[in-house]
């Protein structure tokens, strides 16, 4: 799943608001716990991504280490991180979007960080991971551009996890709540339909 090419955005200054651990990727939400506005996709997945509970993964190294690059910023960083996409790197990519949404959750970037570190998951197979990751990025950020892509990944991850039923209603969700979505992303999601043999 390589990414779209295309330029990352100028850096930008992180909000001021203090830099608190408030990033939904970083804590799935318990199956238990009913979703923020009556999520209904969000109580299904909370159960059905498998019995055993979910662990955000850990970054593999010191984080302030990323492939021994200091970025100077949020711009920096974000940049290094989606250049790691662009050269397939996935797990510096991890690694990095995983930083940044650490470090910088109130960014403007922050969404599109979600996205890709959901994105470095996917491309390594970690489809459990990633599933957490844009269903957490999407209910954080229903209205951001790449909310009905986060959706469309997120009804691919569950596919891989053998939970086409919920990958169904997924793809069906971002048909109702996404209605202007970009046509290349309501071509994704009928591919991905007919892929899931969705009724």
């Amino acid at each position: 799943a390589a990414p779209a090419a295309a330029s990352p955005p100028a850096a930008r200054v992180a909000s001021a608001a203090p830099a608190t651990m408030s990033d939904a990727a970083a804590r799935p939400t318990p199956a238990s716990t009913p979703a923020p506005g009556g999520d209904e996709i969000g109580a299904l997945i909370g159960t059905g991504l498998g019995a055993s509970p979910a662990k955000p993964a850990a970054p593999a190294q010191d984080p302030m280490q990323v492939a021994s690059i200091k970025a100077k910023g949020p711009g920096d960083l974000y940049g290094l991180g989606y250049n790691y996409m662009l050269s397939g790197d996935y797990a510096q990519a991890e690694q990095t979007f995983r930083q940044y949404t650490q470090t910088y959750p109130n960014s403007s970037d922050a969404p599109d960080a979600q996205y890709w570190l959901g994105e470095s998951l996917y491309a390594q197979s970690k489809y459990r991971e990633a599933a957490e990751v844009f269903l957490n990025a999407q209910k954080a950020h229903p209205q951001v551009p790449k909310a009905p892509e986060m959706m469309l990944k997120l009804g691919m991850s569950l596919v891989h996890l053998d939970n086409r039923e919920t990958a169904c209603i997924t793809y069906a969700e971002i048909n109702r709540r996404y209605p202007n979505m970009s046509a290349n992303v309501k071509r994704k999601v009928q591919t991905e339909e007919k892929t899931a043999r969705c009724g």
